[in-house]
């Protein structure tokens, strides 16, 4: 099966962050406006470009 790559780039902020164990973090990511993601499938991965971090 063939699937077509599709690239999005999306500006998301941290709606909630959790501490699972020694630094180690989940962060839930979402749109700004609330608006839903788009869906995913298995396999999928996102690249971060984190801003405003010291």
């Amino acid at each position: 099966m063939t699937t077509a790559n599709t690239e999005v780039e999306l500006d998301l902020v941290v709606a909630r962050r959790t501490d699972e164990a020694h630094a180690v973090v989940s962060l839930e990511l979402q749109r700004p406006d609330g608006t839903p993601l788009p869906p995913w499938t298995p396999g999928t991965h996102i690249d971060l470009i984190l801003e405003g971090l010291p």
